[in-house]
């Protein structure tokens, strides 16, 4: 294949890093963001505009098998990248770079790279790569301090998806505080809710989708393992914590004890929001921190009008 500009930005990393061993996919996308000149908050057409310069001729959204969210192949002189159809309606941002990421693997083998990772860490690379472009360190840090970890704030500024806020808010954090997100929205498609007559109050579970970054405190869940983001076609226990936010149709935080992994936390405050969308859909975004880092998310915690209620140690979701 010829040289284009992605392959001589390929180049250009050899000839910097060397073999690349030590070189993280934060690094590569730093200097990916710094070779092709992109702003934050970077629009859909600019990403695609991008594609076509680095030699990306088909950038489609096609059916793609169930679980598959994109997938890249070469072409004589160029290469195709096709995302799922049904993230026209999201963003497929992060699907088109996971894609980039790859072939970029492509050409710096073909120059004589080493890849270490292996097939399950290759993919955990390219996320990283992925979120790393979209929501750069330096800038996406200072609007999560200055919102104390508000997803949803953060979400409507920087115009990514709710996951991908998670997981860049636990990669930017974990080393220095207990955080976890933790997700739950109704599918796009297929049946929204399971509820009893609205009138009577909330009596059944909702359907939803659920996505985690971070630890989960032991009791808080129905399941003792932190599940990678994402996991899909969970329900909301009607005792739960996030069921009372969703019975409330309003924010609140809560504060219990907790058991988890990380050192810094004790005991935890958990603040949730919950906001309807599509119509008849609905969010519901739990941020938990350990005691010692509470002071992190005030802006919240005044946002949903302080911890309003204690509770024991029960479900979270």
């Amino acid at each position: 294949m010829k040289d284009n500009p992605l392959r001589c930005f390929c180049r250009g990393l050899m000839d910097k890093y060397g073999e690349l061993t030590l070189v993280g996919s934060d690094v590569l996308a730093a200097e990916f963001v710094g070779e092709f000149s992109l702003e934050p908050r970077f629009s859909l057409a600019t990403l695609s505009s991008l594609a076509e310069r680095v030699g990306i001729s088909e950038l489609l959204a096609a059916a793609l098998p169930e679980g598959l969210a994109g997938l890249h192949a070469s072409r004589e002189d160029s290469w195709a990248i096709y995302y799922d159809y049904s993230s026209r309606g999201t963003r497929p941002h992060a699907t088109i770079l996971h894609e980039i990421y790859e072939i970029i693997w492509h050409h710096l083998r073909d120059l004589g790279a080493t890849r270490q990772a292996d097939a399950a860490g290759a993919e955990r690379e390219a996320e990283r790569f992925a979120a790393a472009v979209l929501l750069p360190a330096e800038e996406f840090r200072i609007d999560a301090l200055r919102m104390g970890f508000d997803v949803v704030s953060l979400q409507r500024a920087w115009r990514r998806s709710y996951p991908l806020v998670a997981r860049r808010l636990q990669e930017l954090f974990e080393a220095e505080m207990a955080l976890s997100v933790v997700i739950f929205e109704t599918p796009y498609f297929g049946p929204n809710l399971r509820l009893s007559d609205p009138g009577k109050g909330f009596q059944a579970e909702v359907s939803c989708s659920v996505w985690t970054a971070g630890w989960l405190p032991v009791g808080w869940c129905r399941r003792q393992e932190v599940f990678p983001l994402p996991r899909r076609g969970a329900a909301l226990d009607r005792h739960s914590v996030c069921a009372e936010a969703y019975r409330r149709r309003k924010p609140i935080a809560v504060e219990a004890a907790v058991d988890c992994p990380h050192r810094h936390a004790h005991s935890a405050i958990v603040a949730i929001r919950h906001q309807r969308f599509r119509g008849s859909g609905f969010r519901i975004v739990a941020v938990g921190v350990g005691q010692k880092d509470t002071d992190r998310i005030l802006p919240l915690l005044q946002l949903l009008g302080g911890v309003d209620r204690k509770v024991p140690a029960g479900t979270l979701w």
